[in-house]
């Protein structure tokens, strides 16, 4: 492995692939203090897509991406961004499986066992990473076309288009969700049993779980009581979705959010901590 960084949040020549190996979650872990690597995990996004550091970005350009992506993990829910125009790189623009390490490293654990209490109903034998209602698109998990169009347009092309299939024409016979494709709305969404929202990377959480940027937290609604339901940020619940928690009377930050659903429950199969979906969840093959 190569060298990890010092410690410091902004170290923008900080290799991605070095810090987000799970098999040196601890070495990393006594490096970057807990602030550090949540924070870390926002910006990660940015340096791993564009395949370069922040600090060869410079300028107005890291400023601006950076901008982008604190409003990302404000106002987004779920776990990939599922941002693509063409129905060639759906996953490459959004968060892709090769993600599925960044939840482990945060949490500091990866559940092994397929035996999870509290695990949702899936089948475990079809073939299918990912939950029953979604289907698998260039390494990312979608609602399935087949729901999203009654049965219509039952193959998905892109993140925001389905297609009739058989002998009729891509161009003429493919629908798409909306005139002007927007992240995470419409076709590009995760299943029904996944929140509805942004696309993710393959494997499920478990039920008092929610996804967000592609990592399984404990439900905001349960770590408040229902007061504040929405989850709009690592350690943030809110009352309202969207712009409605721009309002600070609406949120509620408390470290103890950033916890996955085995918290307290006595239960060590379950994960204590935040982690990446999880493939044994969804097929026994996988595990």
């Amino acid at each position: 492995m190569a060298s990890m960084p010092q410690r410091g949040l902004l170290n923008t020549e900080l290799s991605t692939e070095a810090l987000w190996d799970i098999e040196d979650v601890e070495e990393s872990s006594e490096l970057l203090g807990p602030r550090e690597a949540r924070e870390a995990f926002c910006h990660a996004g940015l340096r791993r897509r564009f395949t370069v550091s922040l600090g060869r970005l410079g300028g107005l350009l890291s400023g601006a991406a950076l901008a982008g992506v604190l409003v990302i993990c404000l106002l987004r829910q779920g776990g990939g961004l599922g941002f693509s125009g063409t129905r060639d790189v759906g996953a490459k623009v959004g968060l892709s499986s090769e993600y599925s390490g960044l939840g482990s490293f945060l949490g500091i654990e990866r559940p092994e066992r397929a035996n999870l209490t509290d695990a949702p109903e899936e089948n475990l034998h079809d073939g299918n990473v990912c939950s029953d209602d979604e289907e698998l698109f260039e390494e990312l998990c979608y609602k399935q076309c087949r729901l999203l169009t009654d049965g219509e347009y039952p193959e998905r092309t892109s993140s925001w288009s389905c297609w009739k299939g058989g002998a009729s024409s891509k161009i003429f016979d493919e629908k798409v969700g909306s005139k002007i494709p927007y992240p995470c709305k419409d076709y590009d969404v995760a299943g029904d049993s996944m929140g509805n929202g942004c696309p993710h990377s393959p494997g499920a959480c478990l039920e008092d779980e929610e996804i967000y940027l592609d990592v399984c937290y404990k439900k905001c609604s349960l770590l408040t009581n229902g007061a504040y339901p929405y989850r709009v940020a690592i350690s943030t619940c809110c009352k309202e979705k969207g712009f409605g928690c721009l309002g600070f009377w609406n949120s509620m930050t408390d470290q103890d959010f950033s916890v996955g659903g085995g918290k307290g429950d006595g239960d060590k199969s379950t994960p204590s901590g935040m982690h990446s979906p999880l493939k044994e969840l969804t097929e026994e093959a996988t595990a």
